[in-house]
């Protein structure tokens, strides 16, 4: 699930935050490798992510995010990035 809103804009600039919430599981079972191989399966991770967007030009957005996961917190982070539409 996923929402985002433009809280500012002027001319070529605008702001837009938005949150994501995911739940996601790559390991819910295994093919069976025989006694004692086959990995045990894994609970489904919960990610929320809040962001923010700074349009500064038509074609380009600053992106800025901080990631929170629920069964692994290792994993929870801050990303930065840029996008550019060509």
């Amino acid at each position: 699930m996923q929402g985002a809103y433009k809280v500012w804009s002027h001319e070529d600039y605008a702001l837009s935050p938005f949150a994501r919430w995911e739940q996601y599981n790559t390991a819910k079972s295994y093919a069976d490798l025989g006694p004692g191989l086959t990995p045990d399966a894994a609970r489904a991770e919960r990610v929320v992510t809040v962001d923010e967007n700074f349009q500064f030009s038509p074609n380009m957005v600053l992106k800025a995010d901080y990631q929170r996961f629920r069964e692994n917190a290792d994993l929870n982070r801050f990303n930065l990035g840029l996008g550019w539409s060509f």
